[in-house]
């Protein structure tokens, strides 16, 4: 149909795998990193771990990610 709420869904259907993996793979690298390491020695919870330490660390790939997949998705649309 035509709208640009349908067009936007389908290109968030298209497009989630790719933030999906570069999130992923940040955040594999940065669980090997010795500062996790420090933070699971002191006790500190998963969820701390997760949101003070690894998460933040894996915004920089997705902000490069968001910017090369939005010129795309311009482009996608567009034809």
């Amino acid at each position: 149909g035509k709208g640009v709420d349908k067009i936007i869904l389908a290109l968030v259907i298209v497009q989630w795998a790719y933030y999906a993996r570069t999130v992923r793979a940040s955040a594999l690298v940065e669980r090997r990193k010795e500062y996790v390491d420090a933070a699971v020695c002191l006790d500190l919870s998963q969820s701390r771990i997760l949101f003070r330490h690894i998460l933040p660390n894996c915004l920089a790939p997705l902000i490069v990610v968001g910017t090369v997949q939005t010129a795309h998705a311009i482009a996608l649309e567009a034809t």
